[in-house]
């Protein structure tokens, strides 16, 4: 694992017996500095911070929909009318196009209005700095996703002109690309010397709620209806957001309480 701490100059080397070491990890097995312990103690404190933990949860039951989404749109999509709308293997592929474009939209948006907001913060603050000023973002992408799972459900319902569930699914993958990039930046803030390790619990996370969402979303999509399906999951997003109130009003007295790494007593 990389430690900041950690002097790597005396392993650089140029020619082909260096690059040789670096390739087949024996230059990574001399480097090594910081044991699988150390790095799994590390980062179950840095997930037991309260306000790191309180957007991670967020994260994890808003990005899981993302994948419902993904797993439920070809039962609707192929199926003739009128139980669904008769489209070919190629065309439901062409819808994968919104959510990719919506995706690349939502990283640009999030990385430059995510320093426009600190930047913005810091001059109105007379050069200090508040990390909980990453999540104004969120405010926005919780929009996106409640929109846009509001409007893919009442769109397979109602059978809208299909450009309803394109522009559903763009709606909801900005507001999870964008979370991801404020989530992400707000970890940083937090904890500059362990960003690896915070990329790897946000990223577990959203892997787990990925994950568990296949047990149940096609069974429950086709059982209770797109609507009621949707419905519930946007009150479920709408519902967690209450976890980012409190990590960004929460977060700053938070941080003071429970640092990281710990304060050392003696």
């Amino acid at each position: 694992m990389y430690n900041p701490d950690f002097d790597y100059s005396a392993f650089a080397g140029k020619g082909f017996l260096p690059r040789l070491r670096a390739l087949t990890g024996v230059t990574g097995y001399r480097m090594k500095n910081k044991g699988t312990g150390t790095v799994v103690r590390d980062m179950l404190l840095m997930a037991s911070r309260p306000h790191f933990f309180a957007l991670n949860v967020f994260y994890m039951l808003t990005f899981m929909w993302s994948i419902g989404l993904n797993t439920t749109l070809i039962l609707f999509l192929e199926p003739p009318p009128p139980a669904g709308y008769g489209f070919s293997n190629l065309t439901v592929a062409l819808f994968y196009i919104a959510p990719m474009l919506a995706s690349l939209i939502g990283e640009l948006f999030g990385h430059w209005f995510n320093d426009f907001i600190a930047n913005r913060h810091i001059r109105r603050s007379g050069g200090t700095y508040d990390a909980e000023v990453r999540l104004w973002t969120l405010y926005v992408s919780v929009v996106f996703l409640v929109a846009g799972l509001v409007l893919f459900g009442y769109g397979l319902k109602l059978h809208l002109p299909w450009i309803a569930l394109v522009m559903a699914w763009a709606f909801y993958m900005f507001g999870v690309v964008t979370e991801t990039v404020a989530i992400t930046a707000y970890a940083l803030d937090v904890f500059p010397d362990y960003g690896v390790e915070a990329a790897a619990i946000i990223g577990i996370f959203r892997t787990s709620g990925g994950f568990i969402v296949n047990y149940f979303q096609v069974e429950w999509a086709t059982s209770a209806g797109p609507v009621t399906a949707f419905g519930i999951e946007a009150g479920i997003v709408a519902a967690s957001f209450l976890l980012v109130l409190a990590a960004h009003f929460m977060g700053q007295s938070w941080r003071g309480k429970y640092p990281f790494p710990p304060a050392k007593t003696h």
